[in-house]
């Protein structure tokens, strides 16, 4: 009997104490410090857009998509989340747009018209990775968030972050 109730009375104490264990996994650091994949991690982060990636499904109607308001806000949202310190990349299908405005009108920004916009995607789809982003009614696209590996609990963190902004601007 004695044995049984200082078991419980340490099965207890452990399972109180044990709630306030804070765990974060940092890819980073799973490996030591000198190690080559530690390194090859570190430089990914700093000099390649970070290792971790939250990808953010956009959904909406047909064509939505192309709409220049729709694409104006997806720039205004990637631009606020380059803005976080930990945010070196944040791509859209609007990114492709905007890029090929640049090319062809030399500024970056959302066309003035669907129309305008048809012609950029059209352009676009050339790219295969490009069609990994968007499907062909152009109702649902796929936002890419790199971020720098800063643990579990950050990108969760940074994920409330965007939903937040994503609600904000869309």
């Amino acid at each position: 009997a004695l044995v049984l109730s200082v078991t419980a009375v340490f099965t207890t104490a452990c399972l109180l104490y044990g709630q306030r264990v804070v765990v974060d996994n940092n890819l980073t650091q799973t490996l030591q410090s000198d190690h080559p994949v530690t390194a090859a991690n570190m430089h990914a982060d700093v000099h390649l857009g970070g290792i971790i990636a939250l990808e953010v499904d956009l959904e909406g109607e047909a064509e939505s998509l192309k709409r220049p308001d729709v694409i104006a806000a997806l720039l205004d949202l990637e631009r606020e989340l380059l803005t976080r310190p930990n945010v070196p990349e944040a791509t859209s299908p609007a990114s492709w747009v905007a890029l090929l405005h640049q090319a062809t009108m030399g500024t970056y920004e959302a066309p003035e018209s669907s129309a305008a916009a048809a012609q950029f995607y059209l352009l676009a789809e050339g790219d295969p990775s490009f069609l990994r982003q968007i499907n062909p009614d152009y109702s649902k696209g796929r936002m890419r968030v790199s971020m720098q590996d800063e643990g579990g609990r950050r990108f969760e963190e940074e994920s409330l972050t965007v939903q937040r902004l994503l609600d904000q601007h869309l």
